[in-house]
């Protein structure tokens, strides 16, 4: 994840370091509107208007959506059964992809500000680099791992379907899913105090406002925790998941492809044959998921690796960088929103449970659906 440095801008040669606040780091020979990437030239004022269109109305629409669609996850899967894995792992991902499309557009807040005072978009923007622009990685992480996890279930409920049961209990799911968030809190960590707030005087406007500038905790080991921000998490958050969900998604597929009644036979071997038909659609879903959600990541992941090993210091130069960075968000909602139509489209049981529980609240107010009307209902279709 490279987030962090998203919003600074920076000039590296070296262990020298210059910092500008809220400039372009262009030369001063160089024609301001454009931008140099590896070679390419850009119209700057193209990408502004881009980065403008994503920033300021295409993510904070698709966080609405984000939220509208996992709220209706939320209140259909809160239903199920919590004996079954597969209910809580869906619904940790459906908090979590909530949580992410309520604060995602707390990143770039201050593109809005910004149309209405200049002054006041400079210090929103100061405000979010130094301290909410880190709170959607935390739940962004989480659900790419929490993805991951189910994948890797899943692969061992078909590798090993009489075992899987003993291996994946509820509780453990449960401790598994609490640790995936520490872990992504901790290894996180570091990059909450790469930055801090200050107040300054801009000669522009002739006003004070709030300004950010890297903090002591960075520019001690600057180049080790570049290292870090830019490198490690980006392997182990980017690259390492999404091996992980495609090694899983593909094994998984040529299983049930090719050794179809077989699988079903092993999955099943002391269940009834609507289980068995249960289990095979329960798999379908999740496989949906898993190959949905490594779709939406292999721009993501090329992405985050074009910025990772270009020129960094051309790429911060000029608005290309946040471009980039811009569609890498889209991206991340993108994979937040989509579950809903996924369960939606390949399970007829969730949705008739969601038709049901419209109705209910269309006619009652209070909404309050008896446990008859969803009873037993699983995500198998």
């Amino acid at each position: 994840m490279t987030s962090t440095m998203g919003p600074v801008n920076y000039i590296t040669s070296g262990k020298e370091m210059s910092f500008q606040h809220n400039v372009s780091a262009v030369d001063a020979s160089t024609n301001h509107s454009l931008v140099t990437l590896t070679g390419y030239i850009f119209d700057e004022k193209l990408i502004a208007q881009f980065d403008f269109f994503f920033n300021c109305f295409f993510l904070h629409f698709l966080s609405l959506i984000g939220v509208v669609t996992n709220i209706l996850n939320i209140f259909v899967l809160w239903r199920h059964n919590f004996s079954e894995t597969t209910t809580i792992w869906l619904l940790s991902l459906s908090v979590t992809d909530l949580i992410t499309s309520v604060v995602h557009p707390l990143r770039r807040i201050n593109c809005i500000v910004d149309q209405f005072d200049p002054v006041a978009g400079l210090t929103s923007r100061a405000v979010s680099v130094v301290y909410l622009v880190n709170i959607p990685d935390i739940f962004i992480s989480a659900s790419i791992f929490i993805t991951t996890s189910i994948a890797v279930e899943r692969l061992v409920a078909v590798l090993l379907p009489l075992k899987v049961s003993q291996i994946f209990t509820p509780s453990r799911v449960k401790w598994t899913i609490a640790l995936l968030y520490a872990y992504t809190v901790i290894m996180l960590g570091p990059t909450w105090f790469f930055l801090r707030y200050i107040i300054i005087f801009d000669p522009k406007y002739n006003v004070t406002r709030g300004g950010y500038i890297l903090s002591p905790f960075y520019t001690s080991d600057y180049e080790n925790l570049t290292k870090y921000a830019t490198g490690s998490l980006t392997q182990l958050f980017t690259s390492v998941t999404f091996i992980t969900i495609v090694t899983c998604s593909v094994i998984l597929s040529i299983k049930l492809t090719i050794s179809r009644s077989k699988t079903l036979a092993k999955m099943s071997s002391s269940r009834s044959g609507s289980r068995q038909v249960r289990d095979m659609k329960v798999v379908k879903m999740l496989l949906t998921v898993c190959l949905v959600n490594a779709g939406i990541s292999i721009p993501t992941v090329i992405i985050q690796f074009f910025l990772l090993y270009s020129n960094l210091s051309i790429l911060s130069a000029g608005k290309a960088f946040y471009l980039l960075r811009s569609i890498v968000s889209i991206l991340y909602q993108v994979n937040a929103d989509v579950n809903f139509f996924i369960y939606v489209t390949v399970s007829t049981k969730f949705a008739k449970s969601l038709r049901t529980m419209l109705q209910c609240f269309r006619r009652r107010p209070s909404f309050n659906i008896s446990k008859a009307d969803v009873h037993g209902m699983e995500m198998e279709e």
